[in-house]
């Protein structure tokens, strides 16, 4: 703190950032889910019918 101080830095400039806020499309999980599984189950060593359960239920 005491180097801006120092260099004469006493206000910081804020500038706002106007984001979208997120949409939730369950389409787009089922277009990647083949990769996914594939991802958990082979990689992660997840069971693939637990992950199959986990999927239905969202």
């Amino acid at each position: 703190m005491d180097i801006v101080t120092k260099a004469g830095i006493n206000e910081a400039k804020t500038k706002e950032i106007k984001r979208e806020p997120f949409k939730f499309n369950p389409k787009e999980i089922d277009k990647r889910f083949n990769k996914v599984t594939a991802y958990l189950t082979k990689r992660r060593g997840l069971n693939a019918d637990l992950v199959q359960m986990l999927h239905t239920r969202a």
